[in-house]
């Protein structure tokens, strides 16, 4: 069975080459050999500063999935439709691209209220609120597509967000609270090296940004403050043939660490997912009703390794590459994944 979805809106801007879409909105892109939907990032931020800049200049918040889908959408049965201008002997030429994808499971986010958290809940909607925390969760995806000349696949650039239900395969309703954290998640483009031809194979490296607000102590005071927090979710895609394996990697302790997660598998409960949130309300609906923004407490990360940034900068530097590890995000990550570098001995996190 066919799944379709349709782009209403043209994606296309300047360009990288002549045949790559670089996607910031309505524009044009000449006809020559492939087009390309894809927004690409040639430098991956590494300061709070431009995290929190490239955050908010992103416009790509991860899609919700509606109620009811499967959780995944395998084999290349999904279809979309993105309405382009192309440039063809110097007009310019409204198409229809047709798309053939899979959009697949990449990490899940379990949430978590400590006692002393539950406690403080307003007794008016307690029982409905923890029926949310216990019994969801937020599914991440990304969408792998078919160029429809080639047949050749590559990553759409912005990813995807469900909310799961324990021990079900279908998606369910988003609360207010679960629309504004997957808002937080917003993908940067898809990474490219510099001086990287731009291809499929290329076009395999999805970064997003992960905002969360955490509670810190103020260094003057000793209160109690919530500050926004920023770090890297990375997705890269490989592909044998018919078959796409993906690998997914995320930072933790302000870009100190790199962690590789666990594999992706729809969860039976919170401990069994990638994230273990431990969050606090901290505004409701006027009624209080609902919880509508929360602040995190801590989180524990399901992870086959970690790698410390400053030996990931040593390993790139020992192979004769100038920059930090982040400037050379792909091969950093096939590097792991191949086990070409060593991880730390343990194999779980726990950090902000």
């Amino acid at each position: 069975m066919k799944l379709l979805h349709t782009m209403t809106r043209a994606i296309a801007g300047p360009l990288i080459t002549v045949f790559v879409l670089w996607t910031t909105g309505l524009s044009e892109a000449r006809a020559a050999g492939p087009v390309w939907i894809a927004q690409i990032v040639r430098h991956i931020p590494r300061t709070e500063k431009e995290l929190a800049e490239a955050h908010q200049k992103s416009r790509n918040a991860s899609i919700q999935i509606p109620i009811g889908e499967p959780l995944e959408i395998r084999d290349f049965v999904g279809e979309t439709d993105y309405n382009v201008v192309l440039r063809r002997e110097g007009r310019k030429v409204r198409e229809k691209l047709h798309y053939e994808f899979s959009r697949l499971g990449v990490l899940t986010y379990g949430m978590n209220l400590l006692p002393e958290d539950r406690r403080q809940l307003p007794s008016v909607s307690k029982r409905r609120i923890l029926n949310r925390v216990d019994g969801n969760y937020i599914a991440l995806a990304v969408r792998v597509q078919r160029e429809p000349k080639t047949g050749a696949v590559y990553l759409y650039y912005k990813p995807f967000a469900a909310v799961g239900a324990y021990g079900d395969t279908k998606t369910h309703e988003f609360s207010a609270l679960m629309e504004d954290s997957v808002r937080d998640i917003r993908g940067i483009g898809l990474f490219v090296e510099p001086g990287t031809p731009i291809s499929a194979e290329s076009l395999r490296t999805l970064v997003a940004i992960n905002k969360n607000l955490v509670e810190s102590k103020d260094a003057d005071t000793g209160q109690s403050v919530l500050q926004s927090h920023y770090e890297l979710l990375i997705v890269r895609a490989r592909v044998d043939g018919g078959r796409v394996a993906l690998y997914v990697f995320g930072t933790n302790r302000s870009l100190g660490r790199l962690n590789y997660f666990q594999p992706y598998a729809p969860p039976d409960s919170r401990q069994a997912c990638t994230i273990e949130s431990s969050i606090y309300f901290t505004k409701y609906t006027a009624a209080r009703q609902s919880p509508t923004e929360k602040a995190l407490r801590k989180i524990k990360l399901r992870t086959q390794a970690e790698y410390p940034m400053h030996e990931l900068d040593a390993y790139v530097a020992s192979q004769g590459l100038e920059g930090p590890a982040l400037d050379h995000l792909t091969l950093v990550a096939d590097d792991i994944i191949d086990g070409r570098i060593r991880p730390e001995p343990t194999a779980a996190a726990a950090g902000e």
